[in-house]
């Protein structure tokens, strides 16, 4: 298995991919204090979003709705990417190449996009980043109107509950065919644990026999920042092997886990699967 590295600024990254959790409710997302001028505009402004307006912030369900639509997005352009990246090893399969070598080509790839996609310390570029400034564009708000908006209801639970699961896949997007059972499910991800951790093996010890005696303090950084990548090229990589000897697709698995993840008997083995990030983008 061939080892690519990702750079060291991807350490972040790396540790903030995540699994699915169960689908949230979205909330009515009515737009407010956007015609101002408008006569008695002002009586119609519920009392609670008063305070905000005045002082600049926007409303709280404007603000649920623009992060909803910031988590619909980025869900959206990931499972493009990884359907793309999919097809194209797909076709290698498809063509000759052995397994191990296609899964391996996937888990780099992916591992290599999420390090673009997800923000990262010191990095205002990133693909989640643009689709935030591309929706507050879209609002006609600033990015400082949604900081401040986000200060003024951080701790209020529904604000806090969107937060948490704008990334997260929908159950009303997708069904879950009927032979994917939770004893199916629990086969599976044994089967990813056990690929997961021989893939991380064979990484690390693909890295340790590149070092050398003499190396540089730029070598031993690229090593490094490769090593940190490991997790998430071998969780990637396993999942491909996986998904694809069983005969399961990408989206039913992501339903699967909001199916059975919390299951007190699937959730010993349920955590190594990696979709979209839980990072929050505020």
């Amino acid at each position: 298995v061939s080892t690519q590295s990702t750079g060291a600024e991807n350490r972040f990254a790396m540790r903030r991919v995540a699994r699915f959790a169960p689908s949230l409710l979205r909330a009515a997302t009515p737009r407010q204090g956007v015609a101002a001028s408008r006569p008695g505009f002002i009586r119609h402004i519920p009392a609670a979003s008063f305070c905000a307006v005045a002082s600049g912030n926007i409303p709280k369900d404007q603000l649920i709705s623009i992060y909803q639509k910031i988590g619909n997005e980025a869900r959206k352009v990931m499972l493009a990417a990884e359907d793309q990246i999919r097809k194209e090893v797909d076709g290698k399969l498809a063509g000759g190449m052995e397994m191990e070598l296609a899964a391996s080509m996937y888990g780099h790839q992916m591992a290599q996009y999420m390090a673009e996609f997800l923000p990262l310390p010191n990095k205002n570029d990133s693909v989640v980043q643009r689709i935030r400034d591309s929706v507050i564009s879209q609002e006609h708000v600033t990015s400082e109107n949604l900081d401040a908006s986000f200060k003024t209801y951080e701790k209020d639970h529904e604000v806090q509950l969107v937060i948490t699961t704008m990334y997260q896949h929908r159950l009303e997007e997708a069904s879950l065919p009927e032979d994917i059972t939770l004893d199916k499910y629990l086969d599976l991800t044994k089967e990813l644990q056990r690929l997961s951790v021989e893939c991380v093996e064979k990484l690390n010890e693909n890295i340790s026999s590149r070092a050398t005696e003499y190396m540089t303090d730029n070598q031993k950084k690229e090593l490094e920042g490769a090593r940190q990548a490991v997790p998430t090229i071998a969780v990637f990589t396993a999942q491909y092997q996986a998904l694809n000897e069983s005969g399961v697709s990408y989206q039913d698995k992501l339903v699967a886990d909001l199916m059975y993840a919390v299951w007190p008997k699937a959730q010993p083995v349920s955590y190594t699967h990696l979709t979209l990030p839980t990072k929050r983008i505020v």
